[in-house]
C-alpha cells in the first residue's frame, strides 16, 4: 500500500493540506538529517554503529548532543554505563571425509578443541528439522562419534544438548532447505549450553552430499577446530528526562542505537533513534504537563537486550513504582509498497495508549496488525518486570533484503513512513502526559525471559501471532537459533 500523510491522523498537527505538506516535508528533512549523519558515523568507524566498537560511542554523543542543542531547556540528560561479555571466534576449521578444507561456522559459544576427529553419526530427518528433544534420540547411540544433524525447528544449542547426553564427542549442523548459505552465527538459547560440545555448521549443500553418502553406508570422519575468546566490554545507555512533568509519574520511550557489526543499521535501528528525536520536538509545544517525560536510546541490543534489561535491573522498586508505561520503536521506516505496521502487545483492550496508536494509524488509512509481544526487542525486559508497554514496527521486503546487513542503509529508509511512525507515537503520548487514564496497572514481575534478539529474529518473530501475514524472502534466519 502507498503511504500518504493526511490530517486526519493528528488533528493538533494540522490546520490545512498546505501546512500539512509544509510540516511533513520539514518532519522529513529532519529525518533524513539525523540518519545521514548516523551512517556517515558508521562509514567513519568501520561501517557499523555496534556495541562494542567505535561507531556506536560516536552515535551515543551524537544523540546526547543533539538533545543538549535542540531541547536544552526542556531536557536534561545523562548517560548509564554497563558491561558485557563479548564471545569472539578465533578459530574455525573443518577438514572433510575427503581431507578437503569445507568452510564452516562456529558459534561463539561452542567448546574449543584445537581440533577433534571421529565418524559423523546421521540422524533422522523432520519436516523443517530434527533431534529437537531427548525422546527423539531413543533408539540412536552415537557414543564417541559426530552427531550430524539437519539445522531447524528447534535451537542448534538444544541440538548439541541432547547429542551431548546420548555420548556424542562434537556436533556438525547442515542448513536446512530454506537456507542454502551460511550466514550469521546462531545464538546459545541457555547459557548453560556454552561449551556445550564443539559445534561446526556446514552448508545444505555440503550436508546433503554426506547425507546421501551415510545413507549408502560409507564410514565418513572429519576434524573439527574451534576456539573462543571472552572479554569484558563497555557501552551505554542515553537517558533524557523532561524538566516538567511528575517525576512520580514517568512515561518511558526507548529505541535501540546499536547496530549489528555487519552494517550501519539505519533501518535497524537508526530510524527509531531517529524518530524519538522528533517526538520530543513535536511535544516541545507542551511547556508544561502532568506527567514526566522521558526518553531512552539502548545499547547492546542486538547483543541480546542487554542495554534495556540492564536498565529495568538496575532500578529500585521505588524507582520502578514511579514509571507508569513503556513504548518501545524499533525498525519503524521502512520503504516500499508493501510496508506493514505491528503493534504489540496483541491485547489492547485494556491499553489506551495502544489504542490511540492503532486509531492514529487508521486515521491515516493503514490497518496495524496486533501481535504477541515475543520478547524480541527492548520491551522485553520491561515486559518480564510486569510494566504495560507499547511497541511499533514498520516493515516490507526491502526490510528483509537488508536486515543484519551491509545494505541496511538510508537507501532503505521510507521517509513518508518514518513520519507516520513519529506521528503516531506522538498522538499516543499525547494522550497521556497529563493523565494515566488507559494505561494499565504494573503486573507481578516475570520470573524468567527466555527470547531475546540473539535468539529469535525480529522480523519474524514480531509476527509470530499473525499466521496469515507471511513475511517476504530475506535474511531474518541468519539471526536466529534454529
Amino acid at each position: 500500500m502507498k503511504l500518504t500523510t493526511t490530517i486526519l491522523l493528528v488533528t493538533s498537527f494540522f490546520t490545512s493540506s498546505t501546512v500539512a505538506d509544509q510540516v511533513d516535508d520539514a518532519l522529513q528533512a529532519r529525518l533524513r538529517k539525523t540518519l545521514t549523519d548516523l551512517e556517515a558515523i558508521a562509514r567513519q568507524n568501520g561501517d557499523n554503529r555496534a556495541a562494542g566498537y567505535p561507531g556506536y560511542r560516536a552515535s551515543l554523543d551524537y544523540m546526547k548532543k543533539q538533545i543538549d542543542t535542540r531541547f536544552a531547556n526542556s531536557y536534561t540528560t545523562w548517560i548509564q554505563e554497563f558491561q558485557f561479555p563479548v564471545y569472539n571466534v578465533t578459530l574455525e576449521t573443518l577438514k572433510g571425509p575427503d581431507g578437503d578444507d569445507v568452510i564452516v561456522k562456529t558459534p561463539n559459544w561452542s567448546a574449543n578443541t584445537t581440533g577433534i576427529t571421529g565418524s559423523l553419526f546421521d540422524t533422522p530427518v523432520s519436516a523443517n528439522g530434527s533431534m529437537c528433544t531427548l525422546a527423539a534420540w531413543d533408539g540412536l547411540d552415537p557414543t564417541g562419534k559426530i552427531a550430524f544433524i539437519q539445522r531447524g525447528t528447534c535451537s542448534v544449542s538444544s541440538k548439541a544438548r541432547f547429542a551431548k547426553e546420548k555420548g556424542a564427542i562434537a556436533v556438525i549442523i547442515y542448513n536446512q532447505p530454506s537456507n542454502t548459505t551460511l550466514t550469521m552465527r546462531p545464538s546459545v538459547e541457555l547459557d548453560s549450553d556454552r561449551g556445550v560440545l564443539p559445534v561446526g555448521l556446514v552448508t545444505r549443500e555440503v550436508g546433503e552430499a554426506w547425507k546421501q553418502r551415510l545413507v549408502a553406508g560409507e564410514d565418513l570422519k572429519v576434524t573439527l577446530a574451534a576456539h573462543n575468546t571472552v572479554n569484558s566490554v563497555t557501552s551505554w545507555n542515553l537517558l533524557a528526562q523532561s524538566r516538567t512533568g511528575d517525576p512520580n509519574n514517568a512515561i518511558l520511550s526507548g529505541a535501540h542505537l546499536d547496530s549489528v557489526p555487519e552494517g550501519p543499521g539505519i533501518e535497524d535501528n537508526g530510524s527509531g533513534s531517529a524518530a524519538l528525536l522528533e517526538v520530543i520536538d513535536a511535544l516541545s509545544k507542551y511547556t508544561e504537563h502532568k506527567n514526566a517525560l522521558q526518553f531512552a536510546w539502548w545499547g547492546a541490543e542486538e547483543l541480546g537486550l542487554l542495554g534495556s534489561d540492564h536498565y529495568v535491573n538496575s532500578l529500585t522498586e521505588a524507582e520502578a513504582a514511579k514509571l507508569k508505561l513503556y513504548f518501545n520503536y524499533d525498525m519503524v521506516g521502512a520503504i516500499g509498497p508493501d510496508v506493514e505496521f505491528g503493534i504489540q502487545p496483541k491485547n489492547i483492550t485494556d491499553n489506551g495508549p495502544a489504542k490511540r496508536m492503532v486509531a492514529s494509524l487508521e486515521a491515516a488509512g493503514i490497518k496495524p496488525y496486533l501481535a504477541e509481544g515475543a520478547g524480541n526487542s527492548d520491551y522485553a525486559p520491561f515486559q518480564a518486570a510486569g510494566f504495560p508497554f507499547v511497541s511499533l514496527y514498520a516493515g516490507g521486503n526491502k526490510t528483509g533484503e537488508c536486515y543484519h546487513t551491509a545494505c541496511d542503509d538510508i537507501t532503505v529508509i521510507g521517509f513518508d513512513t518514518l513520519a507516520l511512525s513519529v506521528k503516531a507515537a506522538t498522538y499516543a503520548l499525547e494522550g497521556i502526559i497529563n493523565s494515566l487514564e488507559g494505561v494499565p496497572l504494573r503486573r507481578p514481575r516475570l520470573q524468567s525471559r527466555t527470547v531475546t534478539p540473539a535468539t529469535m529474529p525480529k522480523r519474524l518473530a514480531r509476527r509470530d501471532s499473525h499466521a496469515h501475514h507471511q513475511h517476504s524472502s530475506g535474511c531474518a534466519h541468519s539471526a536466529s537459533p534454529i
